[in-house]
C-alpha cells in the first residue's frame, strides 16, 4: 500500500512539472500586467489585484511552489517596473505569504469560508504587520502611525479579495481536477 505524500512533500514534487512551471509563470505574467493597474496611496497603501495569481497558484499547486512563486514574481515585479529600493524583505514576506495560502488551500475542497481563513491569516500577519513594519523600517515612519490607515485598506480589500478568488478559483476548477488526476 503506497502511503500518500503530505502537502509539502506532494507541492514540491510539482516544481518537477512543466505544467506547474509553465502554469506558473503565465500567473506570474499576469500578476505583473495586474500591477500595472495597482494604485498607490501616499507610499504606504497600494491598492490592487497583483496577488490573486499568487493565491491561484497556492490553490493549484501548494505551499512549495506558492513560495516559489512569490519570489520569483516579487523580484520578476521589481526587475519590470522598479518602485522604490529593492528589498529583501518584502520578498521573504511574499515567499511567507504563498506558503501560508498554499498550506491552507493545497488538495482543500473550495469553499468560502477555508478562502476566508486564508485570506484573514494573511492579511493580518503578511500585509497588516509584517508588510507595514517593513514599509515603517524603509521610510523611517513609525509603524503605529502607518497602521490606522493600513487597517482601514486591509478592512476594505479583504472581503474583495475573497469574493475575487473564490470566484476565479471555481473556474478553474476543472484544472486543479486535471492536476490531481495526473499526480
Amino acid at each position: 500500500m503506497e502511503q500518500k505524500d503530505n502537502i509539502f512533500i506532494s507541492s514540491y514534487k510539482e516544481l518537477k512539472k512543466i505544467r506547474t512551471l509553465t502554469t506558473c509563470a503565465m500567473l506570474i505574467s499576469l500578476s505583473i500586467i495586474l500591477g500595472y493597474f495597482t494604485i498607490n496611496i501616499g507610499g504606504i497603501v497600494k491598492v490592487g489585484f497583483s496577488s490573486i495569481p499568487a493565491t491561484l497558484a497556492a490553490f493549484l499547486f501548494g505551499p512549495a511552489v506558492a513560495g516559489a512563486f512569490g519570489a520569483v514574481a516579487d523580484i520578476t515585479k521589481y526587475l519590470i517596473k522598479p518602485d522604490g529600493a529593492f528589498f529583501i524583505g518584502f520578498t521573504l514576506n511574499a515567499i511567507l505569504t504563498g506558503f501560508i495560502r498554499g498550506s491552507i488551500l493545497y488538495k482543500k475542497e473550495l469553499n468560502i469560508w477555508i478562502v476566508i481563513v486564508s485570506e484573514l491569516i494573511v492579511t493580518i500577519l503578511c500585509n497588516l504587520l509584517i508588510n507595514t513594519y517593513l514599509i515603517s523600517v524603509l521610510q523611517g515612519k513609525a509603524f503605529i502611525g502607518m497602521l490606522p490607515v493600513r487597517l482601514i485598506k486591509n478592512l476594505i480589500s479583504l472581503p474583495v479579495n475573497v469574493v475575487v478568488f473564490y470566484t476565479l478559483a471555481k473556474a478553474f476548477l476543472p484544472l486543479k481536477a486535471m492536476i490531481y488526476k495526473e499526480a
